[in-house]
């Protein structure tokens, strides 16, 4: 069995005036080698915790790892965000992914 790793996430936030929806995409090879760097020296007793830290603009997005007093940051985080208006329609306000990622929510059906 091979142990779970995040490959993307969907999530949706709130400012004082909007509504956001945001894709995230992370990169494999990067989560892989940094969960192998975090956890390859460490307590076995420790619990990781998944920091992701939400904005509206590029600069304003963070993923990290932190485990212990330490914090392995996820660098090649690729985004998609929507700024979403009363009828959940969404206007994309930031794409910095060069690559096809495939939306694996369209047509899912939430009840």
């Amino acid at each position: 069995m091979e142990p779970a790793r995040i490959k993307d996430v969907f999530i949706r936030y709130e400012s004082e005036q909007h509504r956001y929806a945001a894709f995230i995409y992370f990169n494999e090879n990067e989560v892989l080698e940094t969960f192998y760097e975090a956890y390859n020296k460490c307590d076995e007793s420790l619990q990781g915790e998944f920091i992701i830290q939400v904005g509206t603009l590029e600069k304003d997005f963070s993923f990290a790892l932190k485990l212990g007093d330490k914090r392995y940051h996820l660098k090649r985080t690729e985004i998609r965000l929507y700024k979403i208006n009363s009828d959940d329609a969404g206007k994309l306000i930031l794409k910095n992914y060069k690559r096809n990622h495939k939306n694996i929510l369209a047509g899912l059906e939430v009840q």
